[in-house]
């Protein structure tokens, strides 16, 4: 009886620990594979296929005047739900610690102008959105950036690597506060 006992409280004194403690959340994202973990745990992993639904062969057909007409789509959409991003970094605010964020990029147009033009734009527009995440999260020191634009090829490639500490049911609710943002963004993005 006092063996299962102890057991019974060795349980629940772990599942308050995994409540309360921040657990380090990683995040990586690369030669089209992401891999989530919780600890030391994977909990998801994807597999060699892309899950973009075609998504990368979209950029490497576009041209920079389609891409800058996406940018000025996502800016519109994003001006129109900036409250309700603000409410979620407010939220994150309070409950994530970030440690890391590692983005890589390379890109080419096949044309030495365009893919300067929007190497230019790429920049003012990851450097306004690293301004605008700074005021809530604290990130400008923990970030770090590489765009290549290829003056010579057609290409696209991203890496992406993010750390962070959170504890894990808060994750329910920021997910929940953002998937309606997302649903939107989908459905404005196949109006265009």
């Amino acid at each position: 009886m006092w063996i299962f006992l102890t057991a019974l409280c060795i349980i629940i004194l772990l599942m308050i620990f995994m409540a309360v403690c921040k657990w380090r959340i990683e995040i990586k994202y690369s030669d089209n594979k992401l891999k989530v973990k919780i600890g030391v745990l994977t909990v998801y992993s994807s597999s060699k296929q892309t899950k973009d639904g075609g998504l990368r062969v979209k950029l490497l057909g576009a041209d920079y005047k389609e891409v800058f007409k996406n940018l000025k789509q996502i800016k519109a959409f994003l001006k129109n739900e900036k409250e309700d991003i603000i409410l979620i970094l407010k939220k994150l605010e309070k409950e994530l610690v970030v440690e890391r964020i590692d983005l890589s990029v390379t890109f080419g147009f096949s044309n030495a102008a365009a893919t300067g033009i929007a190497n230019g734009a790429i920049w003012g527009v990851i450097t306004a959105a690293v301004s605008f995440v700074d005021k809530y999260l604290n990130i400008k020191n923990k970030i770090n950036i590489a765009l290549t634009p290829d003056y010579t090829e057609k290409c696209f490639n991203m890496a992406f690597g993010a750390s962070f500490k959170m504890r894990p049911y808060k994750i329910y609710y920021i997910a929940k506060r953002a998937m309606p943002i997302y649903e939107r963004y989908n459905k404005q993005s196949k109006i265009y």
